[in-house]
């Protein structure tokens, strides 16, 4: 089966494109396109942005203050120290470092796919600089990027400890999926999918316990400490890791969900449906996984199924492990945060499509290879995507940096301005920003209630009539407003002077 792209047939650029490996064209390839797709921008995200006021925070008043307004700090301190190390400023230096991340994510996909199949690393290339679950988040500033390049080094170690089994090969698959640990804990449950694999892919019961401890003990050691520790009431987890916790306990997760039903069936349900409750929620969460993964995989999902329609699934699937191993873990992760949160993002499903970009590269080759007056055309259209996905036509919704700085610019007092919206915040300062998480339970109705506020500042979409008349109802005098060109709005209003 020839390659999907083969280098060109004289002159040069065949030395060329012999002699550069394919995942280092998808690194400088990546960082070209996370460059474009920040420089088309408006704003940081607002997880972004939580991370950076973090960073700030760490830098000018420690670890204890960081920790104390977010329990996992790892990627805000990371900001802080590239900031003060560069001189840079924090969003440029958390952009830089996330597209960096990121690069290393498409090169480490290339390398995985060369232990399976050398002749599909090019296809692998195209596809990893393509895939929506990775292109549609060049512009965010997300602790996923980490995660996602941790867990993958992990599993290209993990090929290569499986060649030549040694403590210090184990060793580092462990640090790996420890360093991952520091963006997302849940990147822990891997752990099981390593022992998994050894277990059903060695015969004898000795070298699978001899394998299985190679990969599993520092964590394994590193739990039973924890849990001594514990019992002895000498260490307090926090929050974060509590609530994983609880999402790893059966019993635990079993009573919230069946509470989550209850109240499901008597806010939507019909008499004649509330005893299925519980099936009816359950399936109709699960079905996001699924629904998400599609969209994460756009049209990806032809040469995946194309790979597997191709030979045995059976055959395929053992011969591709432990990325299915892997891939039935976080589905297992991701299952039992629908069934605790009752939500998912599609950027969480986004690893699953990840996952599967070895499959969809060799896919992609075999499909070539039987269509190959096609192959110019399909990388063409591989290549058009690409671009596609991070050049963004759309207006940049401008209002929230202008509205902020023109609060910050009229100083006024985080204590007499209620702003709704976190973005706006933001550019209006550090006071204002903290001052408008801290005011996470009051609604917009119960700020204007109180009227202990002399300014107030509200986010209004353009398709939101009723937000525009109930803020029109509210009798307040507008002293600004700060459009979009496509009519979203900040509005300024202040209170009059009689009431």
């Amino acid at each position: 089966m020839p390659p999907l792209l083969k280098p060109p047939p004289t002159g040069r650029l065949k030395e060329l494109a012999s002699t550069i490996p394919p995942a280092w064209i998808a690194f400088f390839a990546s960082l070209f396109l996370s460059a474009i797709a920040i420089l088309g921008t408006g704003e940081p995200n607002r997880d972004g942005m939580l991370y950076i006021e973090i960073a700030k925070l760490f830098n000018e008043s420690g670890f204890a203050a960081a920790k104390a307004n977010f329990d996992w700090v790892f990627f805000p301190i990371l900001i802080a120290s590239t900031s003060k190390i560069t001189g840079l400023g924090y969003e440029t230096a958390a952009y830089l470092f996330n597209a960096l991340l990121l690069a290393g994510v498409c090169a480490t996909l290339v390398r995985i796919t060369e232990e399976f199949d050398q002749r599909a690393a090019w296809s692998a290339c195209l596809v990893a600089l393509a895939l929506p679950a990775i292109n549609h988040y060049r512009d965010f500033l997300i602790r996923e990027f980490g995660f996602w390049l941790f867990c993958l080094s992990a599993i290209l170690f993990a090929l290569r400890w499986a060649k030549r089994p040694t403590w210090v090969g184990g060793l580092i698959v462990q640090a790996c999926l420890g360093a991952a640990s520091l963006f997302r804990v849940e990147a822990a449950a891997f752990f099981v999918a390593l022992a998994l694999w050894q277990i059903l892919d060695t015969r004898s019961w000795r070298q699978r316990l001899r394998r299985v401890s190679m990969l599993v003990w520092l964590p394994f050691f590193g739990g039973v400490l924890v849990v001594a520790l514990m019992a002895a009431g000498g260490v307090d987890l926090g929050e974060r890791i509590s609530i994983y916790a609880a999402a790893a306990n059966p019993v635990a997760l079993t009573a919230k969900f069946k509470l989550a039903a209850n109240q499901f069936a008597d806010a939507i349900l019909s008499h004649y449906s509330k005893e299925e409750a519980a099936s009816i929620l359950f399936f109709g969460l699960i079905s996001m996984i699924p629904k998400k993964f599609l969209e994460m995989s756009g049209v990806f999902i032809i040469p995946q199924i194309y790979f597997f329609w191709s030979d045995s699934p059976r055959r395929k699937i053992a011969g591709w492990q432990p990325l299915g191993w892997f891939f039935a873990v976080y589905c297992i992760v991701l299952t039992a945060f629908l069934m605790t949160s009752l939500f998912l993002s599609a950027r969480y499903v986004a690893f699953l499509a990840i996952l599967t970009v070895p499959l969809i590269a060799v896919g992609l080759n075999e499909l070539a290879s039987r269509l190959p007056r096609w192959r110019y055309a399909i990388v063409g259209f591989v290549l058009l995507l690409a671009l596609a996905n991070v050049v963004s036509l759309s207006p940049r919704n401008t209002q929230y940096r202008q509205a902020g700085q023109w609060v910050a610019a009229n100083s006024l007092s985080e204590w007499t301005t209620y702003i709704d919206d976190s973005s706006t915040g933001y550019y209006a300062g550090p006071a204002h920003y903290w001052e408008n998480r801290s005011r996470v339970g009051l609604s917009v109705e119960q700020a204007v209630a109180k009227r202990q506020f002399e300014y107030y500042v509200f986010e209004l979409s353009r398709r939101d009539a009723q937000k525009a008349d109930w803020i029109a109802s509210l009798n307040l005098d507008e002293v600004r407003r700060f459009k979009n060109t496509r009519g979203d709005a900040v509005l300024i209003l202040k209170r009059k002077e009689d009431q």
